[in-house]
């Protein structure tokens, strides 16, 4: 007699965790990448708002590249007087995507 058999085992919730796991990683990376991007990207007279470029934990899974200078917005959009030298939104176009594919080779 020949006999086989096989065994269903519920792996999903290994799965799950694995994946939250990973994405976790993601973002936290995300975060540190989107700050040296934005650094490297910042216009610089003095440094300070390369120096105050920085990411903050605001959740579980939820990072944010923030720069803390008086003067970043200015530096981002411009004025009536000073052309606009962006950071911010080049490095997201740039660490966005980069997230995004991440994220979705996780499933």
């Amino acid at each position: 007699m020949i006999k086989l058999s096989v065994r269903v085992t519920n792996l999903f919730p290994e799965v799950v965790t694995r994946v939250e796991n990973n994405a976790r990683r993601h973002v936290s990376d995300f975060g540190r990448d989107g700050v040296r991007q934005a650094q490297a990207r910042v216009a610089m007279d003095t440094g300070e708002a390369r120096s105050k470029i920085t990411s903050r934990r605001v959740k579980d899974m939820e990072y944010e590249v923030v720069s803390l200078a008086p003067h970043s917005e200015y530096l981002e959009f411009g004025t009536v007087h000073t052309p606009p030298q962006p950071f911010m939104a080049p490095t997201m176009a740039v660490e966005g995507p980069k997230f995004e594919r991440k994220m979705h080779d996780l499933v």
